[in-house]
This record gives structure tokens, sequence and C-alpha cells, in this order.
């Protein structure tokens, strides 16, 4: 499938398409692969399978190599402002902003990236580790430009179309307490549920809430009331044994709605 291809069809919309093309020229251009992930892709294809109008805010975009290069195209010929963010994983990470779009684009490399081996590893395994790194089995898609060609490394494809939310390991609660919060946020805007070896995972690991402050969980349930009713909210809280850990989320849902 070439990259022509994949932006001229329905399922991305005109705010995507026009960033993946700036993306795309600056893959080019760099001599680089460069990938787009998670979010954008996997709302898109549930605004595509279900005719659903889920808004795109942003879009995460990873590098393998020549982190450097890509950031000094970006900037020099295609005008974009450049952030730099916390660190994930120790690896660096920037939020750019081109003109005239309307979507911002998180830029990092990529986790299992190839210098981090001995020996050389092919695209699909660097990406089936990275994959391995995310939360929820529902953002690992991978769209990689020039070559336009689509990586499903973990099934994401299938869980979306069963509606599902898988977490991708126990160890994600731990490496990010907010991935549960994350996830109710996309099984809320979204319309999915979390399956039931997901759920029973977190009641098991329910306590590594308790990492978070309170400003950080009001930020996060603020977030996702965006998409649920307060009482939809509580319940999926209770049944996966949150609230027993951090009864005080009762208090700021509330608050919250009665701003």
């Amino acid at each position: 499938m070439t990259t022509e291809t994949v932006l001229s069809k329905d399922i991305f919309s005109s705010d995507l398409k026009a960033s993946m093309e700036v993306w795309n020229a600056i893959a080019t251009e760099s001599s680089s692969t460069i990938y787009i992930r998670g979010g954008a892709l996997r709302d898109s294809f549930v605004n595509h399978i279900y005719g659903s109008n889920l808004k795109i805010k942003d879009v995460d975009v990873m590098v393998s190599s020549d982190l450097i290069s890509v950031l000094a195209i970006a900037s020099k010929k295609y005008g974009a402002k450049i952030e730099e963010r916390n660190k994930r994983k120790k690896l660096p990470r920037y939020s750019l902003r081109f003109p005239n779009s309307n979507l911002a684009s998180d830029l990092s490399i990529m986790q299992a990236h190839p210098i981090s081996y001995d020996t050389p590893r092919t695209t699909e395994e660097m990406l089936l580790e990275n994959a391995r790194l995310s939360n929820f089995d529902v953002n690992t898609l991978v769209l990689g430009l020039p070559d336009g060609k689509f990586y499903d490394p973990l099934g994401a494809m299938e869980s979306i179309k069963r509606k599902a939310i898988n977490l991708v390991s126990e160890k994600s609660l731990y490496s990010n307490p907010a991935s549960i919060l994350d996830g109710l946020g996309i099984a809320f805007k979204t319309n999915f549920q979390f399956s039931d070896k997901t759920k029973e995972t977190i009641r098991l690991n329910a306590s590594v809430i308790t990492k978070l402050q309170v400003w950080f969980l009001k930020q996060k349930v603020q977030s996702i009331l965006e998409h649920s009713t307060s009482a939809k909210l509580k319940k999926e809280l209770e049944d996966l044994g949150i609230l027993e850990v951090r009864p005080e989320i009762a208090d700021i849902i509330d608050k919250l709605e009665d701003k």
C-alpha cells in the first residue's frame, strides 16, 4: 500500500491527512522512517467502522533514529514550533506545532530503538517490542511513512472490531498508574469495554492508583467526564476496586459535576 493510497483514504480526517502529509515529506527529506501511532489511528478506525465522530486533537509520532535531523527539518523548512517535554522511559520527547495545523504532534524516539540492541532488529521486531511497552492494545496501531505500511503488532484491529480494550501487560500499571484512568477515558470515548481479563488484572492491582497525586487525579477525572456521566464513572471505578483504595475520587467527581 503506497503512502498516496493511504492518505487518499476516507479513514482519516482532513486535519490528520494534512498532518500526515507534512510528516511524510519530513520522512522523505530526512531519509528516515517516521511512524504515526496510537490514539489518532485508533479513533480514525473507530470513526470509520462505527460511524462515530471522535475528534482527534493530536498525533503521536516516533522515529527509530536520527531524531535531530527530523527536528531540524521540521523547524527550518516547515516552521514547526518545538517544545521539549518530559522524557518517557529516559528518552527525549518533543511537542511540535506546524503553521496552519489544527493538530499538535508529540514526537519521540522509538522505545525499542535499534541502538538499544547489540544485534540488528527488523522493523517488525522493533515495533512489536515497542507495542509491548504500551498500556492497551488498541493504542498500538502504527502507520509507517513514507512507505505507507500499516502495522498491527498486537492485533488491535480485532479488539476494535470487538469493541474491547485489553491491557498489554500488568507491568504497565506500575510503570504508569494513570493507565487505569487513561483506559477508562478510552472506554467512555469510544463506547468500548475492558475485557474481563483486563478488569480482573486492574482489580488485583488497584492499589497502584494510590501513587497518583490528587491534583493529577482531578485532571484525569475531568478529562474522562467529557465523555461520561458522573454516575457511570463512579460505577466503573467501584467495579474496578478503585474507589475502595481512593475513595476521595468520588468527592472529586461530585465537585466537578457541581461546577
